[in-house]
C-alpha cells in the first residue's frame, strides 16, 4: 500500500471475500421477544455473506444475546466471525449435543440495536490517488 503511495499509483481497495466467510450455516433465534428481530438479524447475516439455515422463536424471552455453537472449529470460528462483524460482543456457548453448527439467540439487547456491521469492510470506500483533490 505504502509503495503505491510514494509511486502516486491507485491504492487497491479489499474487497469482500465471500470465500473469506465462514460456511457454518446459522440458525437465528428470536429471544428478544420483539416481532420480526429475527428476521432483521437473518437479512443482515446473508448480507453479509454467512449462510442462514433458518430462523425460529426461542423457548425462552432473553435480555441478553448469545451464540450457542457444537464445539466444532468450523461452528467456532463462525461465531467469532458473528461477535466481530456485528459487534455482538455475546458469549459464545459450547453445547455439543443441543446445538448443530450455529445459533445466534438474538435478545432484547439487540432489539433495537439493529444489526449493521461494524467491521472495515462495511465502510464503502473509493480509492483515489495522491494527485486527487478531495476539495472540489
Amino acid at each position: 500500500i505504502f509503495a503505491a503511495i510514494a509511486k502516486d499509483q491507485e491504492v487497491p481497495v479489499e474487497s469482500k471475500d465471500e470465500t473469506s466467510m465462514p460456511k457454518t450455516p446459522v440458525k437465528v433465534l428470536n429471544a428478544a421477544g420483539v416481532d420480526g428481530v429475527a428476521t432483521l438479524a437473518r437479512n443482515a447475516l446473508v448480507n453479509e455473506g454467512f449462510i442462514v439455515s433458518g430462523v425460529a422463536l426461542a423457548e425462552t424471552v432473553d435480555d441478553t444475546t448469545r451464540i450457542l455453537v457444537d464445539g466444532t472449529p468450523e461452528a467456532l470460528e463462525a461465531a467469532k466471525a458473528l461477535n466481530k462483524k456485528f459487534g455482538f460482543d455475546a458469549e459464545i456457548i459450547e453445547q455439543p449435543t443441543d446445538v448443530q453448527g450455529v445459533q445466534l439467540s438474538v435478545g432484547s439487547d439487540r432489539a433495537t440495536a439493529g444489526f449493521e456491521p461494524v467491521t472495515p469492510d462495511a465502510v464503502k470506500a473509493t480509492t483515489r490517488t495522491a494527485s486527487d483533490s478531495l476539495c472540489t
